[in-house]
């Protein structure tokens, strides 16, 4: 199994790109363009979760 990294970021473009080189390198990436409810990332077992600090309008990385 290839280790995961979660992607959470609102960009399109940018999801593009780290599909594009993160699977080139081997890695399963799942890409968020919002943010889930953090026991949905946890369950995928990620080896590295990418969190785009500033996600849209309103919404600052998680608070629990």
């Amino acid at each position: 199994m290839s280790p995961r990294i979660v992607v959470l970021d609102h960009d399109q473009t940018l999801h593009d790109q780290y599909r594009s080189l993160l699977e080139r390198e081997g890695y399963d990436v799942l890409l968020y363009p919002s943010l889930p409810d953090p026991r949905t990332v946890l369950l995928a077992r990620p080896s590295l979760i990418l969190l785009d600090y500033f996600m849209g309008s309103t919404s600052y990385g998680w608070i629990w």
